[in-house]
């Protein structure tokens, strides 16, 4: 009887033990979607009211292209942008647009392991001609916006550099996404040749001392402004 005693209270432990490593197994599992799930949720929360629309079109535009869900299509980041014209930066070959400054936003939107960078003006959007490929890595591999902090850092470093001055005395005024025309991102120099290629990345647009400072990048690198739009040197 004791044997039989003792087999049974084996197999209760025993079972016991599995329930209790698949209840830790839902529960992980669980506490990993909630965490997704909220994350998703305080990016949504953030959208302006004004941008909402502009996301939504977007979202549609983009399952709609790629023949999936809506839900599937993350949202990473919106930014306020000025446009140069009303090509809002994605212009067709050809045609001509009227150069006026037109505020708006680029909204990019996460599927997979790629990005899909959307342009817009306060009503409507401009889809991307395909997805967002970063130079050296082939597919995203990070939030946006750590990448476009990460080339703020850049220009502040250099421009810092040649002033002469902390960091944190300089002050960013806004990023606007655009389109260069070839490598040498809108700042040639002088008997260089550049590939000509449409390169995307950003205006990077700085303040210290009570002056502005224009620097240009793609998605790796910012080229500082020429030598005529530089203070002299701090001696």
């Amino acid at each position: 009887m004791r044997a039989i005693f003792s087999i049974i209270l084996i197999f209760i432990v025993l079972f016991s033990g599995c329930i209790g490593q698949k209840e830790q197994k839902i529960s992980n599992k669980t506490t990993q979607e909630i965490n997704e799930s909220q994350q998703k949720t305080q990016i949504e929360k953030g959208i302006p009211d004004d941008v909402k629309p502009l996301v939504e079109q977007a979202r549609k535009n983009l399952s709609s292209i790629l023949n999936i869900n809506e839900s599937s299509i993350e949202i990473v980041d919106f930014v306020l942008v000025e446009w140069a014209d009303s090509s809002l930066g994605y212009p067709e070959p050809g045609k001509s647009y009227e150069p006026t400054r037109i505020t708006g936003y680029v909204i990019t939107l996460h599927v997979g392991d790629k990005l899909y960078e959307y342009h817009s003006d306060k009503i409507k959007i401009v889809p991307p001609s395909g997805p967002i490929i970063y130079p050296g890595e082939g597919v995203w591999t990070g939030n946006m916006t750590y990448q476009v902090n990460k080339l703020i850092g850049y220009a502040k470093n250099d421009l810092a550099t040649k002033l002469k001055i902390p960091e944190t005395s300089i002050q960013l005024v806004r990023t606007i996404s655009t389109e260069w025309e070839d490598s040498s991102l809108g700042y040639p120099e002088k008997g260089m040749m550049y590939t000509q290629v449409i390169t995307p990345g950003y205006i990077i647009l700085l303040i210290a001392d009570n002056k502005m400072y224009e620097y240009h990048s793609d998605f790796q690198r910012v080229v500082a402004p020429p030598e005529y739009m530089m203070p002299p040197e701090k001696k």
